[in-house]
Formats: C-alpha cells, structure tokens, sequence
C-alpha cells in the first residue's frame, strides 16, 4: 500500500515503473486512490479490481490508461469497519481508456459523473444500474463502438451530450416509466 508520503513532489515513487504495470488489485486497508494516480500513459494496464476498503477513486484517476479492458466496480467498500454502499461512477473516472471493454457496475449506483466514460472507445455495451437516478455532460462521448445501453428504471434525469458522437449505437433500452429530463 502506497500513501501520501509516496508523493516526491513529482509523481508517485511507481512512476518510474509505469510501463511495466499490468494488472493493479487495491488489497484491504487501501482506503483511497488518490487524483491523478495512474493518470498519465499507463500503457500496459489491463486489469484493475477494486477491494472493499476503497472508498475513493479521485478524479482522473485512470484517465489515458489505453490498455485498461476490465474494471469491477464493487458494491460496497468498507473503511474502519464500517460499510458503505458505492453510490457514484466519478468525473473522468475512466476518460480514454480507448481499450475498456467491460465495465461492471453495482446497482448501489446512483449517478454516473460527466466524462466518465469519454473516449472508452471499446466498450460495446452497458448496464446502467437501476438505482441510477442522473448521468452528467458527455458521459459516453465518442464512445464508437458503443452499440447497446439499457438504462435502469430509476434514470430521471439526462445531461447534454450524454451519448454524443456514439455513431455505432443502435439500440437505448430505456426502462424507466417516465422519460428522463434533458
């Protein structure tokens, strides 16, 4: 486990290392994946999974992993012995993981963040869970591959932009009961 005084002013004391990480499993007692943590070129990074003690995956965390293809996302993480539900897929969560091609979200979910998925231009299709109340600005920009989207039945609310320059998308399942607002 890594913490804040593995910061060197520059990057993380890994960095160095970067072209040779593969696969990253974030044990019990990592607590947070700090900002920008692997953001930058991660080139060889496959496969992620996510313990239950996480409950903080910071903005741009995996942002430019191109070779990123699996991310579980769990439904619960658990800190100091307490347990709390994942309620949220953040801002720029995973924005040009060009090679993401299956993501699972819990159904603790309950808004997806702009940019989440910008550029996860491999990823062919999605579940979004029907706890999912919003999805913010271009979520799934230029996603091209994207084909199919079930939205769950709890969607109230859809941002501009959500599914722009999506062109291999043919098929939006939508099962709320009222349609979202734009």
């Amino acid at each position: 486990p890594w913490t804040d005084s593995d910061w060197n002013g520059d990057r993380y004391s890994w960095y160095s290392s970067k072209s040779k990480i593969k696969y990253i499993i974030f044990e019990e007692g990592i607590t947070k994946i700090d900002r920008h943590s692997f953001n930058d070129n991660y080139n060889n990074l496959k496969n992620i999974l996510i313990g239950n003690s996480v409950t903080l995956i910071g903005i741009n965390a995996f942002r430019y992993c191109s070779s990123l293809t699996n991310v579980v996302i769990p439904e619960t993480v658990t800190n100091n012995s307490i347990t709390y539900n994942v309620t949220c897929v953040g801002e720029d969560a995973f924005y040009w993981c060009t090679n993401l091609v299956s993501v699972e979200l819990p159904n603790t979910i309950t808004s997806i963040e702009s940019y989440a998925f910008y550029y996860a231009t491999a990823l062919t299709s999605l579940v979004i869970p029907n706890a999912v109340t919003s999805m913010g600005w271009e979520v799934f920009y230029n996603c091209s591959s994207l084909a199919s989207v079930t939205i769950g039945s709890g969607i109230t609310e859809l941002s501009d932009g959500t599914f722009y320059d999506c062109n291999a998308l043919q098929n939006i399942t939508c099962l709320a009961t009222e349609p979202p607002t734009l």
